[in-house]
């Protein structure tokens, strides 16, 4: 005796909906769990509820990477073809969307804190963690950019002055 065909609509009753998403949820959370175990993959789920629930699922300390890496090959990609800055605009506004779907969730949770519990804390706190750790880091790379960027025009000022200083010497010499 095998299962019927499940046929794929908008299952009606808000109750069955419920129920049936928190288990398919649950079953997309263990499917991802169990092909970062076998495979050794980095994986990450995010997932909005029909209510506006935010929910996600990832290897341990990879969200961020695994975003951050998304956001990389996306400009990646969109620097080799180059037809215009589309692909960075859609990247901002990914993350942009990311965090603002994150804060509309907590948002949410904190206006009725019985819902909330110490784990959901305890993530939030992690995923901020992860984002102070990368946005210190970017400001970090931008910081060295920019000195590297100034000390090469430091070094071309440099070059010039002796360039000049040298010509100036050259006439001087020239000319006595």
């Amino acid at each position: 005796m095998g299962r019927k065909k499940v046929v794929m609509k908008r299952i009606e009753k808000k109750s069955y909906r419920e129920v049936t998403f928190s288990k398919r949820r649950n079953g997309l959370f263990k499917k991802a769990q169990d092909l970062s175990i076998l495979c050794d993959a980095q994986v990450a789920i995010l997932i909005t509820s029909s209510g506006g629930k935010l929910y996600s699922s990832s290897t341990p300390d990879s969200l961020v990477k695994i975003l951050e890496h998304y956001r990389s090959r996306l400009s990646e990609e969109a620097a080799a073809s180059k037809p215009d800055n589309g692909a960075e605009v859609i990247t901002c506004f990914l993350s942009h969307e990311i965090v603002v779907e994150c804060n509309n969730y907590f948002c949410r949770q904190l206006e009725d804190p019985d819902k909330l519990s110490a784990d959901d804390l305890v993530e939030w706190e992690k995923h901020l963690v992860a984002s102070l750790t990368q946005i210190r880091h970017r400001k970090n790379q931008l910081m060295l950019e920019s000195i590297k960027a100034l000390q090469e025009k430091m070094r071309s000022g440099i070059a010039r002055v002796l360039d000049y200083t040298t010509k100036l010497m050259y006439v001087k010499t020239v000319c006595v």
